[in-house]
């Protein structure tokens, strides 16, 4: 991590009253969280969506059972499929990271979804998530805010 970066970051953790400084890939345990980010909605949206891929390099399954941001409170989990045209979404309790396996939640699929929207997301924001896993324990990770297109599969 270069210096500027490593700045910046340590800023933000000051700023925002941290003592811990998340970061935006983090690993705990045997899982590694990367490439957290949140979609940018516009003001008076319901909710705002998070994603991040979860890769396990332990030889034991684990499952991500708890996903907090302070700005938000607790989190949940959630699923979208389709039947026939219609999307479907239907409430998720946990999401399974299996042994040696990588899980990716992205748009149309597994995802997070925090609730109410707490302020008015900027594209280049973070926003901080604390992610509990079954075995692995807590991590947390700061998630890029983008303004990227639901259609847009990543």
């Amino acid at each position: 991590m270069n210096l500027t970066r490593r700045s910046a970051l340590g800023a933000l953790g000051f700023f925002a009253g941290s003592v811990a400084m998340p970061a935006f890939a983090q690993t705990v345990g045997s899982i590694t969280v990367s490439d957290p980010w949140v979609r940018a909605l516009r003001h008076g949206t319901l909710g705002v969506t998070a994603y991040f891929q979860l890769s396990n390099r332990g030889l034991a399954d684990d499952r991500l059972i708890e996903v907090y941001s302070g700005p938000y409170g607790r989190a949940k989990f959630g699923e979208m499929h389709t039947r026939g045209i219609v999307p479907i979404v239907r409430d998720v309790e946990s999401v399974a990271v299996p042994a040696g396996a990588d899980v990716t939640l992205r748009p149309g699929q597994l995802f997070v979804v925090l609730t109410p929207q707490a302020y008015v997301l900027r594209p280049g924001s973070t926003v901080p998530l604390t992610l509990t896993f079954e075995r692995s324990g807590k991590v947390d990770v700061l998630a890029r805010v983008t303004n990227q297109a639901l259609g847009n599969l990543r």
